[in-house]
């Protein structure tokens, strides 16, 4: 075989284990996304409030990293070969699904509620646009698992209006704040169920692993073009993460890609060399 067509084939054969390669890399969403700290009056240093009345720092996690630390998302199920009838996220963090134990409310003298600051519900959108998250998944609670199309929601500035006491996140992406959704309230449609479930995990890294499962079904004949994505990690958006992320070949069809390019270039030499040969015969007859 010539040395040129070996050349193109070993290229191509790595080019397609490389990106297979990278289809694996740990957390296709990195938590990149800064968030602002708020309560006016009151100052974020990274440690905990003070008497200053400077509030300025955008931080990663707003107060305790071991509870409001949002790793990173894996997401599976825009290559169709890996789930073909669904859409998996999986979001590591450190927030328990049952929420800060600390923030319990009393009730009477003796009787407390269960903790009201609880994980947030997750925002995305499929067409592209992250200016608007058309689809909502509520997390938690007794609506767990529903998607909403067009979900109503309140921010963390709308849960925290009357806890002037406390730091939270307000707003995400310090080159345009915005205010951060949490908690879906309703929505134009109740579009269906999926499956939301808390993974307790073991060693250093995220306390927990939620598996969250769509069926693509409910999107009907909408493609996912590009998939934009928001969570919280809790009502106090105290840890935001977006990202966005597109459908891929999938290894196989790359490898399939490879083979019909080394195919290709086969299939060009031998037609030039029949030309060539041809060229060699009408030369020798003249």
């Amino acid at each position: 075989m010539n040395k040129k067509i070996i050349a193109i084939s070993v290229l191509t054969v790595f080019m397609c284990v490389f990106l297979w390669a990278q289809t694996g890399t740990p957390y296709m969403i990195e938590d990149k996304t800064l968030v602002k700290a708020y309560k006016e009056g009151l100052e974020y240093n990274e440690i905990g409030p003070s008497s200053e009345t400077d509030y300025k720092a955008w931080v990663d996690v707003v107060g305790d990293e071991t509870l409001y630390d949002t790793y990173g998302i894996d997401i599976y199920g825009i290559d169709t070969e890996i789930i073909s009838d669904s859409l998996h996220f999986d979001i590591y963090t450190n927030f328990p699904e049952l929420g800060d134990p600390d923030t319990k409310e009393k009730v009477g003298f003796y009787e407390y509620t269960d903790p009201w600051l609880t994980p947030a519900d997750l925002f995305f959108s499929i067409d592209g646009n992250d200016s608007v998250y058309e689809y909502g998944m509520a997390m938690t609670k007794d609506n767990q698992g529903s998607l909403y199309f067009k979900p109503t929601y309140e921010t963390s500035c709308d849960v925290f209006a009357s806890h002037t006491n406390w730091i939270y996140g307000g707003r995400y992406d310090h080159l345009v704040p915005k205010d951060v959704p949490v908690l879906i309230t309703g929505g134009d449609t109740i579009l269906g169920k999926g499956a939301v479930h808390w993974v307790g995990l073991v060693g250093a890294g995220p306390t927990y692993r939620i598996g969250v499962d769509i069926p693509l079904s409910l999107f009907g004949d909408d493609e996912i073009v590009v998939l934009d994505l928001l969570y919280g990690t809790a009502i106090c958006a105290n840890d935001v993460i977006t990202g966005s992320a597109q459908p891929v070949p999938e290894p196989a069809t790359m490898l399939l890609f490879g083979t019909g390019l080394i195919g290709l270039v086969g299939m060009g030499r031998k037609r030039f060399l029949a030309a060539d040969k041809r060229r060699h015969a009408q030369i020798k007859r003249k």
